[in-house]
């Protein structure tokens, strides 16, 4: 695909996908800017086609935004000469993650950013990269990009675009990333690239962003982080030709020795010291490349550490090598052929693999160390409460750095905001009306403490399609990071053993699991309600599933560490009443009577970016102070807990004070950042406490309908009413019982046959019901499962739960009795009448009710 034919694909679009403004804008590149620069989105229908140009069709399901920069020529005359494509979310193969896309064969270029003049004289700035460059030719250092620390390169020599630029005697400033100082195959492409310009006769100079953990990698992050004036100040030294990085530090044929043994590099080979017979000096090449470490990585967790080597090197061919091994791999040498690939050889020996090992350790004195952090939430670092991010830590001391993986770096927050950035998170309460905006306005400031405080329970967002249950699961999810309903980092799809890694790295974090769509396949649907039933009991019991390591010694504890919403649009089915109260429903109206204000949706997505300032400002408020404020918390849930007291499962004022605790604090970062009054808050606290207190007892409804007794009996009359089974006088076969035909679903006179395909489940006279056991249970279960429920008892805990509450009267030893009935003994269960009409009158708003009312009511004698 040409870059003609892509320009005409894209000269209809006109736009930005709300993703890659958002990524632009994070660079420092507002819409003019970009619009100016003709940088668009190709639109969804185009993304396979352009792909597929890239070689990389294959992905484009999976693609939420494709950004296209385009090249124009360097000769002035406007033609665009190439595209290049930012992927988002970024592109997961074996070889590694892709986050940038060409067509496939097509020559490097320049990027030139609009105002630039490839030809003029004044100081001219490189980069890695489209966004860099922009980003510095706004702040008013003139740049152009490269494709890549070597993208000025082609089969050995420069591209043909280098040729279009006037380098005599200009001042031409390389800035490369920051981890430079970390990656000597980075420093051995700045210092070709500065060899190269040198011999163009330009004036070369070297800017180096300043690197520690956690720090700007990109000079636009540098720009947008620390500003134009932090810039003027870093260092300009000049390039001086022949300080060229050497690749190992030490020099060919220099010996280095570890554990009695003698090692030395010859021609960039690893080699061991050996003897002849008559000891003259012999040597065996161990492998076909040289390495050392250059770093060693620990990776905590917050429940262990492990150690990874950054290794680099080069083969003998003169190529750089680089690879990152987890130290519990790095005796086997499986990481050779993986990481190095198929040039790397190691010399066959049985011995001479660990002398290779050997030889990289004596190799390797002097390496780096440093520490990174492998979650969010608190930890407290020298004695300091700091709070983890993607991008760092919140709170006072050094940088520090975090690695959440690919999949999880939208985990990061920006500088800490003012009160704009409050009254935006307050106007998040708009959205929708606050029985739905306050639960998880809560759960979102809540959410810091899960892992200190350990929490307990999850909120569950539920209801039709449509309904923007996402959508807002999605704002609210943006306090921590730059999050839309489309990269959301859950689904009920994923495993179980995903979903448990997710919530055990995002300590005192949000987490939304989205899309709990149980399949109308009956097994698949069983497995995804057991899947998420067995998080939340990992949830409510703080714990997750035992393993044991290979060597038969337990693996430590991966239990959930953050503040989970799931979103679906059913409750979880078929569990057990303290499965249901780990949790509290929020429900969503369908969308033809949705209560959302889609303006003030719209808008709120729009301000979206100040929500992470907001969490950042309170997460600065709250570090200094954290161990005094942990003890607040506890005392004031425990007065919530007391005042939301009532009748019902004992969790649900534990979780109703939880949203409580939320909320009021939510509140004080208000007022703290002057965004609402005391009065103010006050009134809105009062507001609050009525919802918390509606929405518990709502779900205490929903626990006591999970009660298998009441939700026995309830489809067992829906059965009845539905004329899908029926009984017997115990008397005549083939008649009703007295007096009971309008109760247990035979209409009319008694001369009136059941219906054709009903199922007899008894008999029945004045007073009781006489069931069939095995017929009515599995008639009862046959119904819950076509409604995608469960009865979470067996039949003979089912029977004791029945007997406990008087709904059945058992036997001496067993659940069933004899009765003589038409003739004959038969084994069944004594169901009282009377029992019956009372218990249903009484639950009545218990359960669902069908339209014409309890069948065991006034009337049934």
């Amino acid at each position: 695909m040409s870059p003609l034919d892509i320009t005409k694909l894209l000269q209809t679009a006109q736009s930005l996908a709300p993703e890659g403004r958002q990524d632009l804008e994070g660079s420092g590149i507002d819409l003019a800017a970009a619009k100016a620069a003709g940088v668009v989105s190709v639109p969804l229908s185009d993304v396979s086609r352009v792909l597929g140009a890239c070689d990389y069709g294959w992905a484009a399901p999976n693609v939420v935004s494709l950004t296209a920069f385009p090249y124009l020529s360097l000769n002035g005359d406007g033609e665009i000469v190439h595209w290049r494509f930012k992927v988002l979310p970024p592109i997961e193969t074996k070889k590694g993650t892709t986050k940038y896309l060409q067509p496939k064969d097509s020559m490097n270029h320049v990027y030139c950013p609009p105002g630039v003049n490839p030809q003029g004289k004044d100081t001219l700035y490189l980069g890695e990269g489209e966004k860099k460059a922009l980003c510095l030719t706004l702040h008013g250092y003139p740049s152009i990009g490269l494709s890549g620390v070597y993208g000025w390169k082609r089969d050995g020599k420069a591209i043909p675009d280098f040729d279009l630029i006037n380098w005599k005697k200009r001042d031409v400033v390389i800035v490369f990333d920051a981890d430079i100082a970390v990656n000597a195959q980075v420093e051995q492409a700045e210092t070709d690239l500065a060899e190269e310009l040198l011999s163009r006769r330009a004036r070369v100079f070297i800017v180096r962003l300043p690197y520690t953990p956690g720090c700007a990698k990109g000079v636009d992050d540098f720009l947008v982080r620390h500003g134009k004036q932090a810039f003027e100040k870093l260092p300009r030294k000049p390039f001086k030709s022949g300080k060229r990085r050497k690749l190992a530090p030490k020099p060919d044929g220099e010996k280095f020795y570890l554990c009695g043994h003698g090692y030395f590099i010859e021609r960039d080979r690893l080699c061991l010291e050996t003897y002849g017979k008559k000891g003259e000096p012999e040597s065996t090449v161990l492998a076909n490349f040289s390495a050392r470490i250059s770093e060693e990585i620990t990776k905590d967790d917050g429940l262990r550490t492990s150690k990874e080597f950054h290794l680099t090197g080069s083969l003998d061919t003169g190529e750089f090598i680089s690879a990152q091994i987890p130290a519990k791999e790095f005796d086997s040498l499986h990481w050779v052929k993986r990481d190095l690939g198929a040039a790397a050889s190691v010399a066959p020996g049985r011995s001479l693999g660990a002398h290779l090992v050997n030889a990289i350790q004596a190799h390797s004195q002097g390496f780096k160390k440093r520490t990174v952090y492998a979650h969010t939430g608190w930890r407290k670092i020298n004695g300091v409460w700091r709070y983890l991010h993607g991008g760092g830590a919140i709170g006072p001391g050094d940088p520090v750095e975090v690695d959440l993986g690919e999949n999880l770096q939208l985990y990061r927050l920006p500088a800490p905001g003012g009160v704009e950035a409050a009254q935006a998170s307050l106007r998040f309460l708009d959205i929708a009306p606050w029985d739905i905006t306050v639960p998880l306005i809560s759960c979102v400031y809540l959410a810091p403490f899960a892992d200190l405080l350990k929490m307990d329970f999850l909120l569950w967002l539920y209801g039709p399609t449509g309904g923007f249950k996402s959508s807002l699961a999605a704002l609210a999810l943006a306090h921590y990071g730059n999050f839309t309903r489309k990269t959301l980092p859950g689904s009920w799809f994923s495993t179980a053993n995903y979903l448990e890694q997710l919530t055990f790295i995002l300590k005192d974090s949000l987490v939304v699991i989205d899309d709990f769509i149980p399949s109308a396949n009956h097994k698949e649907a069983h497995a995804m309600a057991e899947k998420a039933g067995r998080l939340i009991y990992q949830v409510g019991n703080r714990s997750s599933r035992g393993r044991l390591a290979p060597d038969l010694t337990a693996r430590p504890n991966r239990f959930p560490r953050g503040f989970i919403i799931s979103t679906g649009e059913m409750l979880l089915p078929g569990q057990k009443q303290s499965a249901t109260a780990r949790y509290l429903g929020l429900e969503f109206d369908p969308p033809e009577k949705s209560r959302i204000n889609k303006v003030l949706l719209a808008a709120a997505q729009k301000e979206q970016a100040l929500y992470p300032q907001a969490m950042a400002a309170y997460l600065e408020h709250l570090a200094p102070q954290l161990d005094d404020t942990l003890l607040e918390i506890q005392e004031l849930w425990e007065g919530y807990r007391t005042a939301f007291q009532t009748s019902g499962h004992s969790r649900i004022p534990e979780n109703q004070a939880w949203l409580a605790v939320g909320f009021e604090y939510f509140l004080r970062f208000l007022t703290h950042k002057g965004a609402v009054t005391d009065e103010v808050a006050e009134r809105m606290l009062q507001r609050a406490w009525k919802i918390i207190m509606a929405l518990g007892e709502k779900h205490s409804l929903v626990i006591e309908g999970e009660r298998p007794s009441l939700k026995f009996i309830a489809i067992l009359k829906q059965l009845f009413y539905q004329g899908r089974i029926y009984v017997e006088s115990i008397i005549i076969a083939g008649s009703p019982p007295p007096k009971l035909r309008e109760v247990l679903g035979w209409m009319g006179a008694a001369s009136v046959e059941p219906a054709k395909n009903a199922a007899l489940v008894g008999w029945a006279d004045e007073s009781t019901l006489y069931l069939m056991p095995d017929v009515a249970v599995s008639m009862v279960r046959e119904a819950i499962r076509r409604s995608d429920d469960y009865l979470s008892l067996g039949k003979n805990e089912l029977f004791r739960a029945l007997a406990r509450e008087r709904f059945i009267e058992p036997g001496k030893k067993e659940s069933t009795r004899t009765k003589w009935i038409q003739d004959s003994n038969k084994r069944v269960i004594y169901m009282p009448l009377e029992k019956l009409a009372c218990e249903m009158e009484d639950n009545s708003e218990r359960i669902e009710r069908p339209p014409n009312g309890c069948p065991f009511g006034k009337g049934a004698d």
